[in-house]
């Protein structure tokens, strides 16, 4: 039987929006510091299961660990069984490529926070508005591998007050009925 070829994680970013419903997937986080708290506070309010990787872990992700899985070691693979999406945020670009060769051999989804581009996903910046969710991810040339975090941030905030602005002078509430209206 012939192997099928897997692209290589791509160096420009040819990126799709997607809503992913983390609700009972399995989501793997490898690095114990504030990039994985703020990560794993979201991840959990998404009804993800979480585990995290991590020899040790800062203050503000002891104080999540009832929420987690806990795995107090350094990286192996095996530790990406089952897993739907991976985060990886140790701040060592060794153990992030490593990370992300992984879950692409294994068609993970895979962030890599220290290298966007050598990931085969991204985070988006995300803003809520009444009961929509706003994502951005601002791509460029002046950019690491394309991605642009700050700067997705920044559109998202304004695209946001400007959607604000727009409901509070009821320019959408006419081209936007609520859902429930018939």
């Amino acid at each position: 039987m012939k192997q099928q070829h897997i692209p290589s994680p791509a160096h420009t970013t040819t990126n799709t929006m997607v809503g992913l419903d983390f609700c009972g997937a399995l989501v793997v986080l490898v690095g114990g510091g504030p990039v994985t708290a703020r990560r794993v506070r979201k991840l959990v309010t998404k009804k993800a299961i979480v585990r995290v990787v991590a020899p040790e872990l800062c203050p503000e992700m002891h104080r999540l660990r009832g929420n987690v899985e806990w795995i107090p070691e350094e990286f192996a693979p095996h530790h990406l069984d089952n897993a739907w999406f991976v985060t990886t945020c140790t701040g060592d670009a060794g153990v992030d490529a490593w990370v992300a060769r992984e879950c692409h051999q294994r068609r993970i989804w895979c962030v890599n926070s220290g290298a966007v581009g050598q990931g085969n996903a991204r985070y988006c910046a995300e803003v809520e508005v009444e009961d929509s969710t706003v994502g951005v991810i601002a791509v460029g040339a002046m950019s690491t591998h394309g991605a642009h975090p700050k700067r997705s941030v920044h559109l998202a905030r304004r695209i946001s007050h400007f959607i604000q602005a727009a409901l509070h002078r009821g320019e959408f509430h006419s081209a936007f009925p609520a859902r429930n209206a018939a």
